[in-house]
């Protein structure tokens, strides 16, 4: 009885097991791990390949804002596009390792799972006023007039500045009910900083959509550095 119980117990594990181990499901691309070209050695983790049980391929860059759609088909470890064909070296719950045959090293593309990638920002959290605000990352974060909020700002500090050598850098929170607690922020653009960042938040106070993890909303740190009028995300 134990052993047939042990049996019956491995076969849901494997069962289980496979049904996760599928090419169907949502994939940021990571990086190109054996690459050394300077040109390639760029972040990637905005770049969304999902793969629907529909044969559909859709490519979305988180920002700037950028959305494709393709057929597939899967032939054996290749999986066949119109204009490319990707062959698989590895498959993995978490884990996709795709090859781009004419591109040498270069052509390698490592996937992680977009789902992996929320369980990891989960556990980057921390207490405001018993509140559990997690961290702002390239996947997954809060909209500003249901655009990335990078871009937003961006354009609103672009419109407020004329000095290419400026750094403006702010951070706050936006609660799981889309408002701004926690403001900070300082720049040397302006002489008279604090009217600078007043002005700046009053601009940017509304129209928040909370970010959600697992469907949920929840709060968010979010900081923003803007240098030479470029910007990054801090945190991810």
């Amino acid at each position: 009885m134990k052993q047939f119980f042990l049996i019956t117990l491995h076969l849901i594990v494997l069962i289980s097991y496979s049904q996760n181990v599928t090419l169907n499901k949502k994939w940021v691309w990571d990086n190109n791990p054996n690459c050394n070209k300077p040109e390639v050695l760029q972040p990637h983790k905005n770049w969304i390949y999902d793969f629907l049980a529909s044969d559909t391929l859709k490519i979305s860059r988180l920002f700037p804002d950028y959305k494709s759609s393709k057929v597939f088909k899967l032939d054996g470890n290749k999986i066949i596009t119109q204009d490319v064909t990707y062959q698989i070296k590895k498959l993995t719950t978490d884990t996709l390792l795709l090859q781009l045959p004419a591109e040498g090293s270069c052509g390698e593309m490592h996937f992680v799972s977009y789902h992996s990638l929320i369980d990891t920002q989960k556990e980057n959290y921390f207490i405001h006023n018993s509140d559990t605000v997690y961290t702002a990352t390239f996947y997954n974060f809060p909209l500003l007039d249901n655009i990335h909020y990078k871009s937003k700002v961006a354009t609103i500090v672009n419109r407020l500045i004329r000095d290419t050598s400026c750094e403006v850098n702010i951070s706050f929170i936006v609660t799981s009910d889309g408002y701004l607690i926690g403001k900070k922020g300082k720049t040397d653009c302006k002489k008279n900083t604090d009217k600078f960042i007043t002005k700046l938040y009053d601009l940017i106070e509304e129209n928040w959509s909370p970010m959600k993890i697992n469907g949920k909303p929840v709060s968010t740190y979010v900081r923003v550095d803007i240098n030479n009028k470029k910007y990054n995300l801090i945190g991810n």
